[in-house]
């Protein structure tokens, strides 16, 4: 039962393991955040995300600093830059001001970038060597 991951974090993109932590609507957020598994921003937060396997932005996230992860998914407001070393995965619902580094980027109707983009493996790379 505890040895069923240990295949799966032997990977190089070691997925998040636990149920993660979440800032939830009705929670503010003052400083930086390092997480070893999945991060979902629902509230407000007033900081950079150095370290996470994924980072989810709600619907009413909104995050006022840089964000450093493995992928992310928004679907909520970011005013910072964005070094992600997979995918980031815009939905129609997002708001980003900053610059976008990412292996890969998924954008859909109605989502705003506002900034300068960066994809493809380079981009991601640039992110591991941090």
């Amino acid at each position: 039962m505890f040895n069923s991951n240990k295949q799966n974090m032997a990977s190089e993109d070691k997925q998040p393991t636990g149920s993660g932590s979440i800032v939830s609507s009705s929670t503010v957020m003052i400083g930086n955040i390092e997480s070893n598994d999945l991060l979902r921003i629902e509230g407000k937060v007033n900081g950079d995300i150095l370290k996470a396997p994924r980072v989810i932005v709600g619907s009413k996230g909104e995050i006022h600093g840089n964000i450093t992860c493995g992928q992310l998914d928004v679907e909520g407001t970011i005013h910072g830059n964005i070094a992600c070393k997979s995918k980031v995965i815009c939905k129609s619902t997002a708001k980003i001001t900053g610059e976008v580094k990412a292996a890969d980027l998924k954008v859909e109707a109605g989502a705003l970038i506002n900034g300068k983009i960066s994809i493809g493996s380079q981009a991601g790379a640039v992110v591991e060597k941090k």
